[in-house]
Formats: C-alpha cells, sequence, structure tokens
C-alpha cells in the first residue's frame, strides 16, 4: 500500500504513517518496530502533524476531517470537518491538503482546497477562516469540455492537479499531442488517413487550453441583417503516454455526447462510438505493469445536442476521468508556499529566481492566452474599483478576487499592474501585507503612473500606521517623481489633514 503521509516526532524519536484508510501506525525512528496503531481515522489522510511537546498527533483527510490523538493514550480527542460550513464546497472538495500545529500547541492550522482555517487545538473550536485560496480545481479527474463553454468550469486533474501524461516515451515533457479534423462521421474515422486542419501540444486539459483546438460547432454569419448559423462537425484525437510506477488494474472512465474511445497500449479500454444514450457515463479498467504505455482518445463532435435549458453553442462535450495514479498532486499548501517563497526572493532582490518558482506553477500556462488575460484585466480593474469604495462586502469580494487570481495565476505576483491595484486594497483595510509588498514591488519594472499609485499607496500606508515622518519621506520620493501629478496633491493634502488631527 502506499505511504499517503509521513511525519516525525519533534524529537526525532518516532515516526508517524497514513498507510491506509483506517489506520495511522506510529514507528521507532531507530529501529522500526512498529509501536502503536491509532484507531478511528476517518477518510484517506493526506498530512500529518506532532503538536510541538511531542504530546499530540494532527491528521486532515481527503473527505474533509481534521482529526487529534493523544499519544500517551491513543485516545481520539477532536474531529472537526474543515468545510463544514461552506456551501460552496462538496464533499470531495472538503480535503484537507496540510496541518500544522502553532509554535505554542495551542492552534491547529488547516488548510485545504478554498480556505485556511484555525482551531482550538484543546477544544476543537474554530477561529477565524484567516484566508481564502480560491476555488481550485479538484484532483483525481480530467475533463475535456469544449471549450466555449466557460471560463468558470474548472477542469478537475488541471491546474493545480495537473494528468501526468507526456508527448513522448521519454517523458521528458509533460502534455498531450492533439490533431483535430473537420468533417461529419456517423462513426469514428481512421483519423490516421485524414489531413488535421491543426495540430499541436496540449499542456493542460481544460477549456481554457481547449481554446482553439476544435472549431466551434456553430459558425454564426450575417445574412440579410439576421444571423445565420452553419454547423462545422468536427473530430479530435489526443495521443500521449502514461508512466506506470506500480503494476495494478486501473480505471478510466468516459462520457461524450457523441462518438469517443480510449485506447490504452493496444486495447480499447471504452469504446463509445455510435452511442445512443447521449452523456451516458462508461467504464473501463485494464491491468498494467511497470514502465510507459501509450494511449490515443479520439472523439467527434457530430451533431447537435438538442436538450431544453441547454443553449446550442455547447454543442459537444467530452468528459475523460483518469485513475488516481495518474494525477500529480501539488497541493494547495504547495503552491502557497511558493508564491511565500518567491515574496522572500523579491524582497532579497532575486526577481529572476522568484519569475523561475512562479512559472514552474503555470506548467507551461504563461504567457496567458488573450482570452485568460482578458479575464485577468476585468479581475483587475473590479479591485481597483472595489479599493476606492467603503463597503466592507466590496472590499471582501476584492480580497477574494485578489487570493482566486493569484491562485490561478501566480505569475501575476509579478505583474506591476495587477498588484499595485491589490496593494490598494490591502492599504484601505490596514492589511500588513501592503507595506511588505509595496516595498518588494517598487524593484520592479513598471510605468511612472504605476509608480506614482504606488508610492501614493505607500503614503496612504504610513499615515494608517500614524507614522507621519515616515509618510512625509515617502511624500518627498513621489514629488520628486512627478511634481505635478494628481497623486502628489492628494499625498499632500492627506498629509495635512493628518497634520492637523494630530493637533487637535
Amino acid at each position: 500500500m502506499p505511504v499517503r503521509a509521513l511525519v516525525y516526532s519533534p524529537d526525532g524519536k518516532s515516526i508517524a504513517t497514513a498507510i491506509d484508510d483506517s489506520h495511522i501506525r506510529l514507528w521507532d525512528a531507530t529501529t522500526g518496530a512498529a509501536l502503536r496503531t491509532l484507531e478511528g481515522q476517518q477518510g484517506q489522510v493526506l498530512s500529518l502533524a506532532f503538536s510541538p511537546d511531542g504530546r499530540r498527533l494532527a491528521a486532515g483527510s481527503r473527505e474533509g476531517f481534521v482529526n487529534q490523538w493523544d499519544l500517551a493514550s491513543g485516545k481520539k480527542l477532536t474531529m472537526v470537518h474543515h468545510n463544514r460550513e461552506d456551501a460552496r464546497f462538496g464533499a470531495r472538495d472538503a480535503m484537507v491538503t496540510k496541518v500544522l500545529y502553532s509554535l505554542d500547541g495551542k492552534h491547529l492550522i488547516s488548510l485545504g482546497i478554498g480556505v485556511g482555517r484555525r482551531w482550538d487545538s484543546e477544544t476543537g473550536l474554530e477561529g477565524d477562516k484567516f484566508t481564502s485560496f480560491g476555488e481550485y480545481a479538484r484532483p483525481r479527474q480530467a475533463v475535456l469540455r469544449r471549450p466555449d463553454s466557460g471560463p468558470y468550469q474548472l477542469a478537475e486533474g488541471s491546474g493545480n492537479y495537473p494528468v501526468e501524461l507526456y508527448t513522448s516515451e521519454a517523458c521528458d515533457e509533460h502534455g498531450m499531442n492533439y490533431a483535430s479534423y473537420a468533417g461529419k462521421w456517423d462513426t469514428l474515422p481512421d483519423f490516421d488517413k485524414l489531413t488535421p486542419v491543426k495540430k499541436g501540444v496540449l499542456k493542460h486539459i481544460d477549456p481554457e487550453h481547449l481554446s482553439g483546438v476544435m472549431p466551434p460547432y456553430w459558425k454564426i454569419t450575417k445574412k440579410d441583417g439576421r444571423n445565420d448559423k452553419t454547423a462545422q462537425p468536427s473530430g479530435l484525437r489526443v495521443t500521449g503516454y502514461l508512466r506506470v510506477k506500480r503494476a495494478g488494474d486501473y480505471a478510466f472512465s468516459l462520457q461524450s455526447r457523441d462518438g469517443s474511445r480510449l485506447v490504452v497500449g493496444s486495447k480499447i479500454v471504452i469504446d463509445n462510438d455510435g452511442i445512443k444514450e447521449a452523456n451516458e457515463v462508461k467504464h473501463g479498467s485494464l491491468h498494467l505493469e511497470p514502465g510507459v504505455h501509450s494511449f490515443a482518445l479520439t472523439y467527434i463532435n457530430a451533431q447537435e445536442f438538442a436538450l431544453t435549458g441547454i443553449n446550442d453553442q455547447y454543442a459537444g462535450s467530452l468528459n475523460f476521468t483518469f485513475p488516481d495514479a495518474f494525477v500529480r498532486s501539488l497541493t494547495v499548501a504547495d503552491m502557497d508556499s511558493s508564491r511565500m517563497m518567491a515574496g522572500a526572493l523579491l524582497a532579497l532582490g532575486k526577481p529572476e529566481e522568484a519569475k523561475a518558482l512562479l512559472t514552474k506553477l503555470h506548467r507551461g500556462g504563461w504567457p496567458l492566452s488573450d482570452r485568460e488575460q482578458g479575464y485577468v484585466e476585468q479581475a483587475r480593474m473590479r479591485i481597483r474599483r472595489m479599493a476606492r469604495t467603503s463597503s466592507p462586502d466590496d472590499r471582501s469580494h476584492a480580497l477574494g478576487l485578489i487570493d482566486s487570481s493569484l491562485a490561478t495565476h501566480p505569475m501575476l505576483r509579478l505583474d506591476p499592474e495587477f498588484m499595485v491595484s491589490g496593494i490598494a486594497v490591502y492599504a484601505s483595510i490596514g492589511d500588513p501585507r501592503a507595506a511588505i509588498l509595496a516595498e518588494q514591488m517598487l524593484e520592479a519594472e513598471m510605468h511612472d503612473g504605476q509608480r506614482r499609485l504606488l508610492i501614493m499607496t505607500q503614503v496612504k500606508i504610513k499615515l494608517n500606521e500614524g507614522d507621519l515622518p515616515g509618510a512625509g519621506k515617502v511624500y518627498r520620493r513621489l514629488k520628486k517623481l512627478a511634481p505635478q501629478s494628481d497623486e502628489v496633491i492628494e499625498a499632500r493634502e492627506l498629509i495635512k489633514a493628518a497634520v492637523i488631527k494630530k493637533r487637535d
């Protein structure tokens, strides 16, 4: 069985492991002898943590449970649910990817999809929800959808939980080879005998990266002042390689509105060709030995899918579920720590190292496509607009947009246009991140307008801290950069008001 979590005790004398869904075992770190088994675990453990004094052990599970045990007695102390009050997240989205104790052991932190929470480690009572990570793609599945199905349908298995597929047998490049075809077929054709209209490499399986791979089903033209629709049936062939590390029986599922087929090696695993029941999910499994195995997924978008309540622009659909073994779990906690490390590198004056670290999180998805850049720009404009209001709801919404945008596109951490807007929001609520990020971003390349806004925000930060001399020092920097600018006038008036208030 795979070891899903492992942690050393603070004194280094014992090790805790989670090997199956119901047991956590303690081992002697020197001899390897089994010490005890902790009973009563619910769900598949993804993370373990010893308390600083070594007396307790906490576990976070895929199903969202956070448990604690007293190690002297083996008795379970508390059990809570990470996302119990958040209706946006279903049971599969409740997973806890990281648990850790505060340095004094009084608090237990759980990180997972969507949020981070703090608990009283003695009572299990919940404290503040201290951060929101945005809505992440869930693990275990990869989903191919028509690219025009909208930007907010995140694909399972992509983004934060990428599918471990390769373009070649050497497994030296993550991704899949694709070829799309134009034509109408009642059943899957022999694509090897056809000439593709487009081909290339897919780094991710999600709507954004599929955009442009297959032509939209409907071609819209103007005729006599009215929209005229012409059907454009098409086909898709995706090929690549799976690297199998452990022999076993692996199960896949495939769902499509028109014909589709999955072949792994030389075996047809699932055949949906000529299906009569639209959207029927089919399952298939096969035994795979360790090594590299080719796969081919073919699909035709043959005809309009007529269904009440479904807009006809969503004519085609293809969902493909991979086994757990082929999903690389880069957890929310991993991504968050990488962004924190990037911030530390920026503070040390190492922007290129920070860029290299953040680029890896994008997995070939940087620079952003025009479509993705459009969504980011819309978010930035909304963030900047809401930063100017005094509404707590607007500011809360802005914070959510900042967190979700940085989670989806970590490289925005280096984008002055986006970060200046985000820093303004942090400054408006007195968040200490504003001062830290502002100092870091001043070292970045940006145009004068962005720099004026950033320095103006620094003036506000100093005034909020009651640091009039510091505000004056920043003001002089702003005046030197742009003596006649609106920002200089606003900063001067704010400082005058602060001086008068202090005298009174």
